[in-house]
């Protein structure tokens, strides 16, 4: 059955936290190919180091080929320098050459992150196809790579979900601010689906009869 036949309140007060972790993690490990042309890295509380040093990593050992950082400042941040400007400068400090670094420094949430990415890559290669890898949290990805793969069909794009040191699959259920992020993640997830954003998502049919024998 399909995420889309739930309503937000289901989330909110009938979900089970296995059912919450089934919708918001991606459990299959998408494989790695040997060379991509460009990592798209997302902006986010653990971005430096957890996410950028993934990029970084696969850059230096010849995977992808260039690195694109995605993020502004957020709409509650103070700072005047973007998370991706931040990306930017941690790369160079750690000896990336700035032009194979891409800066997308406008978008205050992941819809906008990936759409203005793909808008500049498109740019830089003239509308050529090319292949991509995504890097955000192990929590973050499902949502993420399915908007990637909405907006840009191809056989040439894979995820990587790294498990941050804030929050991730082995320890959400560890602390009740985590277990909030998680639940708005699982609610931003049926969202995406409903504003028709990313493909339906499949649920289990324990957490469907659950919420069909409260109305």
């Amino acid at each position: 059955m399909q995420l889309s036949k739930l309503k937000y309140r289901d989330l909110l007060f009938l979900a089970s936290s296995n059912d919450l972790e089934n919708i918001v993690f991606r459990k299959e490990e998408s494989p790695l190919k040997p060379n991509y042309d460009v990592a798209i890295v997302l902006g986010g509380p653990k971005m430096i180091p957890d996410r950028i040093n993934k990029a970084k990593e696969l850059y230096q050992k010849g995977i992808v080929k260039k690195i694109l950082v995605s993020g502004s400042s957020g709409f509650l941040s103070m700072n005047i320098f973007s998370e991706a400007c931040k990306m930017y400068k941690y790369l160079i400090k750690h000896d990336i050459p700035k032009e194979d670094i891409l800066v997308e420094k406008k978008s205050h949430n992941t819809w906008k992150n990936i759409k203005l990415s793909l808008e500049l890559l498109k740019s830089k290669y003239n509308g050529k196809e090319i292949s991509l890898v995504l890097i955000t949290s192990d929590y973050h990805l499902k949502r993420s790579l399915a908007t990637l793969i909405y907006l840009y069909p191809s056989k040439n794009i894979t995820g990587i979900g790294i498990k941050d040191t804030l929050v991730n699959i082995d320890t959400w259920q560890k602390t009740s601010i985590s277990k909030l992020l998680i639940l708005k993640e699982a609610l931003l997830l049926l969202y995406y689906v409903k504003r028709k954003r990313i493909e339906d998502i499949t649920v289990s049919h324990v957490l469907l009869n659950r919420c069909k024998k409260q109305e």
